[in-house]
């Protein structure tokens, strides 16, 4: 019951702070009719160019030789467009200085570990920022690949050859212009919604940091509620606000800007929810191991541009590489936007429950670390 009552007060709190609710409701209204409609050419349809790839065979086997006759294809060429190179430095060096998409890298025991019956690859390589050219190659690899395992399979039980490798699954079918596809407003709709639930984490980190600085905290700490009651109210009222703010931004873009928000409008709620576990989680990370009520808000608003910037918020970037990788594979946003993207757009199921569980997993480490380091100030703060 104590614990209602200061989730009850808390939240009386956040909403006669007419500014933040403002902020946190209008704010990404305006980003994503702004970019919505500034970036919108880069979203439209257009003719698909062939895209220029470098390919690098070191294997010997028969396997990756029906893959190079695959890539000859009548159907193949439409889409790539092929320059061999002898070795990997060459290839890198192309994509970098921009001459290139994409590098195909097959490894030198490609063949063998297939026929062995182990997991085969094909390495993929591609320029920075290429958000519409990496789908079409990496499907078209991925096929290629799935073909070749299952054949394999097939030989273990009793087929005898591989001749039809590398044709027939790839086929031509009208591009129709009238169903669900990617647009500006459908894209900054996510990725604005995506950043303003992770600047939701400074409700968290705000109401704990005001539990530990502030008036409010030290009539709490006197009053009959214990610390964890204090603690638990603060936390349900952040999470209550801020999934109300994303459920009022996903139906004010779907009725107003129109936005496709999925074929299950449920499943996408829930997917915020979680979204909003996630930023709260992190709000209370940050508010538990950072004395300072000021800087924890300081931290926040810097962090969070730099992670929605490294995931795409504002441009789409496709998959970095080197230090921006690594630092894009820890950002909530790219893990968030992954998911929702996966399923507005019917993508793969894989990624998206990979993204899901990623956001659940990093949950549940954020909230075990913030109830091992509110251990060590138990006594005289929450």
């Amino acid at each position: 019951m104590r614990i209602l009552q200061v989730m009850y007060y808390t939240l009386l709190e956040y909403i006669r702070d007419k500014q933040s609710m403002a902020m946190m409701v209008l704010l990404p209204i305006g980003l994503i009719f702004l970019l919505g409609n500034a970036l919108s050419g880069g979203f439209e349809s257009s003719e698909v160019r062939v895209i220029d790839v470098a390919f690098l065979n070191e294997d010997k086997g028969e396997i990756s030789k029906h893959f190079e006759t695959f890539l000859e294809s009548e159907e193949i060429s439409k889409l790539l467009n092929i320059t061999l190179v002898a070795t990997y430095e060459e290839g890198k060096s192309l994509i970098e200085e921009r001459r290139v998409s994409a590098l195909i890298h097959i490894d030198e025991d490609y063949s063998k570990q297939i026929v062995m019956g182990d997991e085969a690859k094909l390495n993929l390589l591609f320029t920075q920022g290429s958000v519409f050219t990496q789908p079409i190659v990496t499907n078209i690899v991925r096929a290629f690949n799935n073909e070749a395992n299952k054949i394999n399979a097939l030989m273990m039980i009793g087929a005898s050859e591989v001749a039809h490798l590398g044709r027939n699954f790839i086929e031509e079918e009208p591009v129709v212009e009238g169903g669900e596809k990617p647009t500006a407003m459908g894209y900054y709709a996510v990725t604005m919604l995506v950043m303003i639930l992770m600047y939701g984490s400074m409700y968290t980190s705000d109401g704990i940091g005001s539990l530990k600085e502030e008036s409010t905290g030290k009539r709490l700490k006197v009053s009959p509620a214990k610390s964890y009651q204090i603690f638990a109210g603060v936390t349900l009222a952040s999470l209550v606000t801020v999934f109300a703010q994303g459920v009022a931004l996903v139906f004010f873009t779907k009725y107003v800007y129109g936005v496709n928000w999925g074929p299950n409008i449920g499943i996408t709620l829930m997917m915020v929810f979680i979204m909003v576990l996630l930023s709260s989680s992190i709000g209370m990370a940050v508010g538990t191991l950072i004395p300072k009520r000021r800087t924890t808000e300081i931290v926040i608003t810097t962090v969070v541009p730099v992670l929605t910037a490294i995931a795409g918020g504002y441009v789409p970037v496709g998959n970095l590489e080197g230090i921006l990788g690594k630092l894009q594979l820890i950002s909530p946003n790219y893990h968030m936007q992954n998911a929702l993207f996966n399923h507005i757009f019917e993508g793969d199921p894989v990624k998206m429950l990979n993204a899901i569980m990623t956001m659940i997993g990093t949950t549940i480490l954020m909230f075990t670390i913030t109830l091992i380091a509110r251990r060590r100030y138990i006594n005289d703060s929450i």
